[in-house]
């Protein structure tokens, strides 16, 4: 359904089932996961915010009080790597948002300042407003979202927040860092399970271009459209005029690297992880399924105890992938 020409890109509605089939409780979680998504598009995608992480796991620098479940603080908190200072996210999302909806946003980020112990920060209130309960509001009225910022030069010394979450900002490291690497395996197992055993269509080794990683994040957002990354376009030009279609003609190559994507059906949403990722995500879940279940001591009957046997289809390595050259033209 096409959008008014004053509003941007197309609009959003939800299915039948949604409107005429889910109880109540069902529409809270799509208004917190929508929610949540709007707010980590925005920081993330479109401000150059870096990766977020929930402050119940931990808060900015490990800073204590963020882990209590009782006070009323933030959904989120990242390192801005441009400005150089933690923000404090807090995502809402409403049917017709009003004040007080965003007013009990504000409360709870001015409790995670609080705190913040001096350090200089800002705070982001995203509230994400939904069309009405009646019929017919998700064709007539605009999904919209409403933010607030707030920032805050800090009163004492800068805590070094640079290592970013629990496990920190690993996932610009894994090339060079096992340690890395293992955090970012742990983080994506369930991405990786998804790919590997999931209902996912046209799984697939995508060649791109390790020059990619150089690039400097922008202050406006730290994505970029692959048909944009000159390098990956121009490799994948000269794979295709080399006559390049196995995995084990990139992998000698010091100029590309792989990636693992594959279609979610119905959706039109490709998810994928680096080939390094993936396989090191396979080695992780192997290594889980070998480890022995432990045994009942209430049993009468001594013996070895069983290993876990996965059942489910597997899917082929990162290396018996097909390769792909031409996604980018798609």
């Amino acid at each position: 359904m096409a959008a008014p020409g004053h509003a941007a890109g197309r609009r959003l509605f939800v299915n039948a089932l949604y409107q005429y089939g889910s109880e109540r409780s069902a529409h809270a979680a799509f208004g917190y996961h929508l929610g949540m998504t709007m707010a980590h598009w925005l920081c993330a995608g479109m401000a150059g915010l870096g990766r977020t992480w929930h402050l119940e796991a931990q808060g900015p620098g490990g800073l204590p009080g963020f882990t209590d479940p009782a006070a009323k603080l933030p959904d989120l908190w990242g390192n801005h790597h441009m400005s150089g200072m933690p923000w404090l996210i807090e995502a809402k999302a409403a049917r017709t948002l009003g004040a007080g909806v965003l007013k009990n946003g504000k409360i709870q980020l001015d409790g995670g300042s609080a705190l913040m112990l001096g350090m200089r920060h800002r705070q982001v209130l995203c509230g994400t407003s939904l069309p009405g309960r009646k019929d017919g509001k998700w064709e007539e009225e605009h999904l919209f979202l409403d933010v607030h910022t707030a920032h805050f030069p800090g009163t004492g010394g800068d805590t070094d927040t640079s290592g970013g979450g629990p496990e920190g900002d690993a996932e610009e490291f894994v090339a060079e860092d096992p340690e890395a690497l293992m955090a970012v395996t742990r983080q994506q197992l369930m991405t990786y399970q998804a790919l590997a055993f999931g209902a996912v269509e046209n799984l697939r080794l995508v060649p791109m271009s390790r020059e990619r990683g150089s690039r400097e994040r922008h202050r406006t957002g730290s994505l970029t459209l692959l048909e944009h990354d000159e390098p990956s376009v121009d490799l994948r030009r000269r794979l295709r005029a080399e006559g390049v279609h196995t995995e084990e003609a990139v992998t000698p190559r010091a100029d590309a690297s792989g990636f693992v994507p594959a279609r979610i059906p119905g959706t039109g949403i490709h998810l994928g992880l680096s080939r390094r990722v993936y396989s090191a995500c396979a080695a992780l879940h192997r290594a889980q399924s070998d480890i022995p279940d432990v045994p009942d001591t209430r049993d009468v009957v001594r013996g070895p105890a069983p290993r876990r046997r996965d059942c489910r289809p597997h899917r082929p390595p990162a290396h018996e992938l097909p390769l792909d050259a031409a996604a980018v033209d798609r």
